[in-house]
């Protein structure tokens, strides 16, 4: 269940209940119009619905590392690619898989990078994207909130779990 926390911040934090729900909902939409013959998740968020979704289809699941980030801290204007994906994708379709996209950038590259490795086909699926924002082929949930997903909602900081400080 999706939790609405103060009207002023407006965060949404997803528990692992609705995670699962949303990656079960999102694979079925897939389905009707898709059989991937392998799944991609980009890291790092992605990587948790892609190998759901991988186990779903019953597909190998692989990853491709396009961030922004490093060590959790912003130090990119653009994302860059930081881990490549292997030549396995070759004549396969392929679906990528990320939590969320804003500007679609990290979608848009990571497209590119198993395109260039001639992949038959590739598509783009995420559970949540933002209103204004790229349209993935498939998307489960539309919001302006700040999606706080199950596994970033705590960080270790002197040997303790504490909230995560970009969440509060």
């Amino acid at each position: 269940m999706t939790e609405k926390i103060d009207n002023i911040i407006n965060k949404e934090i997803i528990n692992w209940q609705k995670f699962g729900d949303l990656c079960n909902g999102l694979a079925l939409k897939i389905l009707k119009d898709y059989q991937p013959d392998m799944v991609i998740g980009i890291v790092k968020a992605g990587v948790f619905p892609g190998a759901v979704i991988a186990s779903l289809f019953r597909k190998d699941f692989y990853t491709i590392k396009l961030s922004r980030r490093h060590d959790d801290k912003i130090i990119h204007a653009r994302p860059i690619l930081f881990v490549p994906i292997t030549d396995s994708v070759y004549g396969k379709k392929v679906l990528l898989v990320d939590w969320i996209t804003k500007t679609g950038e990290t979608l848009r590259l990571a497209k590119e990078e198993v395109e260039n490795k001639q992949a038959s086909e590739v598509r783009t699926s995420t559970l949540f994207m933002k209103p204004d924002g790229f349209k993935p082929d498939w998307f489960m949930h539309k919001s302006d909130a700040r999606i706080v997903c199950p596994w970033n909602k705590y960080v270790i900081e002197d040997g303790k779990l504490v909230p995560h400080p970009e969440y509060g």
